[in-house]
């Protein structure tokens, strides 16, 4: 399951797949030397994202974001910036 749920961070690979689940959400907010697994999704009302993330020297941490409203839902920008929020203050091991 973890295979089917490993997303690429780099941006070429984004780039060619533009219904990929890292941009505009939570792996679009980690360091580029991050390894994610996610599954996120979105409708015309809401925007959500769960991923495993695991930083070199960090400890491995889970993070859930929901959100509801067109205006959230269409945004590109909110999850991936809580996403960079949580990244920074996760404990390095």
């Amino acid at each position: 399951m973890l295979n089917l749920m490993q997303r690429c961070l780099d941006p070429q690979v984004l780039a060619s797949d533009p219904e990929n689940q890292v941009t505009g959400f939570i792996g679009a907010g980690v360091p580029p030397d991050s390894s994610v697994w996610s599954k996120a999704g979105w409708t015309s009302t809401v925007r959500h994202d769960a991923a495993y993330i695991e930083r070199p020297n960090h400890h491995p941490y889970l993070l859930v974001v929901f959100t509801e409203g067109q205006q959230a839902s269409h945004s590109e920008a909110v999850i991936p910036f809580i996403s960079a929020q949580v990244a920074e203050v996760i404990p390095t091991c």
